[in-house]
Order: structure tokens, then sequence, then C-alpha cells
């Protein structure tokens, strides 16, 4: 008996060194259980638990408990450990984020439990506030490094993307966020992995593109 009683205790040790082993990164925020409107902004939040010869960070959502999942963002700098990401129109009891640790060898990951997306509460106020036209707004700060904060606005629901392209037209970054509600909205930008000098950005909405010019000092 002593023997099994042993046995047991060093399998078990050892499933348990193996299940710590593969945690390789943590998804800190959203954990799960949380309630977000269409529109809100919220920050995705990972900790690197195990160094890699790492790549980059890619990022998914799943409107239905991790059976599918579609792309956020991909080929994220391994330097940046959060994403403020806009919560798009779908209305859902079973949303998850995952993270992906995109490495040379051996990829890791790690996803929420499940939270809600609901209808967005709107009020007179947010009425009285929905803006007459599109407008993107000066970046800031400017010039920035590496990050900088890029606001827009939408009269109407659009489809919208934002382009990043380097002084000589060449795009360098993407970012599609679908259909947004109207209003006023953010998003950041990390350049960590681009050289120091002028860039472009372009907001594509529906048929409208706006351009701004901005200034990466590193």
């Amino acid at each position: 008996m002593k023997y099994v009683g042993a046995m047991f205790l060093s399998i078990l040790f050892s499933l348990t060194l193996f299940e710590y082993a593969t945690a390789h990164v943590q998804l800190d925020s959203p954990k799960g259980g949380e309630t977000f409107a269409v529109g809100d902004t919220i920050t995705i939040k990972w900790t690197r638990i195990v160094q890699h010869n790492q790549e980059n960070w890619d990022l998914y959502f799943s409107s239905d408990g991790g059976v599918t999942w579609e792309s956020l963002e991909l080929d994220l700098p391994t330097s940046q450990l959060e994403y403020e990401w806009i919560v798009p129109e779908v209305i859902t009891e079973q949303g998850q984020i995952q993270i992906l640790m995109d490495n040379a060898g051996t990829d890791y990951t790690d996803s929420s439990n499940n939270f809600s997306i609901t209808e967005t509460v709107v009020s007179v106020q947010d009425i009285e506030e929905i803006p007459k036209s599109f407008n993107l707004s000066n970046n800031y700060p400017n010039p920035f490094n590496p990050m900088t904060t890029i606001e827009y606005s939408l009269p109407i629901r659009s489809d919208v993307s934002l382009i990043i392209y380097n002084i000589r037209g060449r795009e360098v970054a993407r970012q599609l966020f679908g259909t947004m509600p109207a209003g006023n909205h953010k998003v950041t930008w990390d350049g960590s992995n681009q050289v120091s000098g002028v860039y472009i950005y372009e907001l594509m909405a529906g048929t409208v593109r706006i351009r701004n010019k901005m200034i990466l000092l590193k």
C-alpha cells in the first residue's frame, strides 16, 4: 500500500509540474464573467510566464465559446503586453479572448472564460453627442515613442479600418475594427518595430478616407 501511495503522489506531482510548465503565457484580462456593451473600449492584458525565442503575439476573438475564432490583431511586437479593443457589434453570452505566443518553435495560448456582449444603451445625452461628420483627430502624443493614441468620429454606423503607411507610401500596419457605432472612438498604435520618421495614418469608414501625419521619434 505504501508503494502504491508513493506512486500515486509521484504521478500527481508530475502532472502538476507538467501543467505549470505548459502555462507559458497568461491572459490577465478579460478573465471571463464580465459584461461589455457594443462599442466599449476595453484593455486586453496578458503576461509572459516563460521566455522563448518569440516572434510576436496574436490576438483572437470567439463569439461561440471557443468553437470558432477570428483574428483581432496579428504580429503584435513581443514588447507589447496589452491591447485596446473596441467591442464589436456581436451580441453573445459566449465571448472569449485568446492570446497566442507565436514562437520560432512551439506556440502557446491562453484564453478567457465566457463573457457577455450586450446592446449599447443610448441615452438622450449620447444622441446629442453623436458627431455631425467624419473626423480624424491629430494623434497624441506627437512626436511619440513608441505608442500613440488616434481618435476618430463617426456620424453613422460604419465599417472601420485604420492603415499606417511610412513616408514612402508602403503599408506597415492595418487594424480592422468591423462595424462600429456612431460616436467618438480611439485606438492606440505601437511603432516599436518601426524606424524613426514620418508616418501617414488613414481612417477608412465606409467610402470615406481621411489621412493625417505623425512622427515616430526614437
